[in-house]
């Protein structure tokens, strides 16, 4: 039986049978058989159904009536008409020409009132442009910044991010680490994490520029901290490139059929497919003008903290920039136990979170009581911005090996206490132990 989802054509190379999506537009990629470029052919076009013709219906000759000419005796003879006398005098007018008269005094008024409406409208249209460049220019005389806190709070609101576009897309199209670090927060001090993650070949993001970036505003938080935030996110897309699979059908590509192990690789729709992506761009106004962080920037961009929990080495030690929550519902938070447990999460993929170990009596667990006290003030779940060193110390079991700083370091970098902070004494009422 034929396959309605599926349709076939043979490589004018090597002559191999091709299978593809009965609906696939044509398609350029290399053969899967011989491997020569090849395009796949457009849909069959179904011809369209032949209409007979109608038959022809002649139209039946109309018949001519017979006219009986009189004889000539019968003919009357012709009679001169009598003479009438002359009415007609000289001051008598001609219907004909009473008529175009009228005619062409109608035209005249007609143009008259064509012409005064276009006058109207045109001294109307005047009037309103008038008026609105008037309403414009109050406007704009209005709302224009008349001091420079007023300047400020303009750059706060808006204005920024035309200065994060230019320094981002200059750090997009620099095709070196040294070019990059320009651009970014640290500048040469970035040098060697660049280095380590780029190498002497810059990978490109020609599929990405500023402008697939959109802001994210905060005018509180911006006028605070000088820290400002664009993000760029890409849904899941199929990679049509790697589409053509001959070794397996529609059917079982979806699991209406058996699969057979040996392919069932070739099968997964993950082959097929481009993850979802959400790069966070975070930028600082300093001294030298506006600077991308690059941490956050490569941690988000290429995933890094899920990386290193599938495929970390062991005693292998990292630092990342997470969002950093109390783990309420594991076994080892209670009082007998000597491990804590916290969940870090990316803070560009809110999918990547992960559970992390801290000792019970580490200063890392005294400056995480942030989050408990937290906790019991405010009655609900509690998380913060943190930058932390993990370890890698196997499957499952990461180390939170050093508490650096809360928020992200370099950006809102805050100070760490690691001394245990007093307990405020409870009193009863609301929010309170009874």
């Amino acid at each position: 039986m034929a396959n309605p989802q599926q349709r076939s054509f043979n490589c004018h190379a090597c002559n191999g049978i091709i299978y593809i999506p009965y609906h696939l537009p044509p398609t350029t990629a290399p053969c899967p058989h011989c491997g020569t470029p090849l395009t796949s052919p457009p849909l069959p076009v179904t011809p369209l159904p032949v209409v007979e013709n109608p038959p022809i219906v002649m139209a039946s000759e109309p018949e001519i009536p017979h006219v009986t000419h009189p004889r000539a005796e019968e003919i009357p003879a012709p009679t001169t008409p009598e003479p009438v006398a002359a009415v007609a005098t000289s001051g008598s007018e001609n219907p004909r020409d009473k008529s175009g008269f009228y005619f062409f005094i109608g035209l005249i008024v007609l143009l008259l009132i064509v012409l005064g409406g276009g006058a109207w409208l045109l001294i109307r249209e005047h009037r309103y442009q008038n008026n609105n460049q008037n309403l414009v220019k109050a406007l704009d005389e209005s709302s224009a910044p008349q001091t420079e806190e007023d300047k400020a709070d303009l750059y706060f609101k808006k204005a920024w991010v035309d200065d994060a576009q230019v320094v981002l897309q200059a750090f997009l199209q620099a095709q070196s680490p040294e070019e990059k670090a320009k651009y970014v927060l640290g500048g040469t001090a970035t040098l060697d994490r660049l280095r380590a993650l780029y190498g002497e070949k810059v990978l490109s993001d020609m599929y990405i520029t500023a402008d697939c970036f959109y802001p994210v505003h905060n005018y509180s938080e911006s006028k605070k901290s000088n820290i400002f935030l664009m993000t760029y996110h890409r849904e899941t897309q199929i990679d049509m490139t790697r589409f053509f699979r001959p070794l397996i059908s529609s059917e079982m590509l979806h699991g209406i059929e058996k699969i057979n192990p040996l392919t069932e690789s070739l099968g997964n729709m993950n082959q097929f497919m481009m993850p979802r992506l959400t790069i966070q761009a975070y930028f600082k106004k300093t001294d030298q003008g506006m600077l991308l962080d690059w941490d956050v920037y490569a941690q988000t961009r290429f995933q890094e903290l899920r990386k290193f929990f599938e495929a970390g080495k062991e005693g292998e030690q990292k630092k990342f920039r997470v969002i950093l929550i109390k783990d309420h519902l594991s076994a080892s938070n209670v009082a007998e136990s000597d491990v804590l447990k916290y969940v870090v999460c990316d803070p560009g993929h809110s999918d990547d979170r992960f559970t992390v170990f801290v000792k019970r009596d580490s200063p890392e667990a005294k400056a995480l009581q942030k989050l408990d006290l937290a906790e019991g003030e405010n009655r609900k779940t509690k998380y913060e911005t943190a930058t932390v060193l993990l370890e890698y110390a196997g499957e499952e079991n990461i180390h939170l090996k050093k508490f650096v700083t809360w928020q992200f370091e370099g950006l809102g970098s805050e100070s760490v206490n690691n001394e245990i902070p007093p307990t405020k004494e409870k009193t009863k009422g609301v929010g309170s132990d009874q």
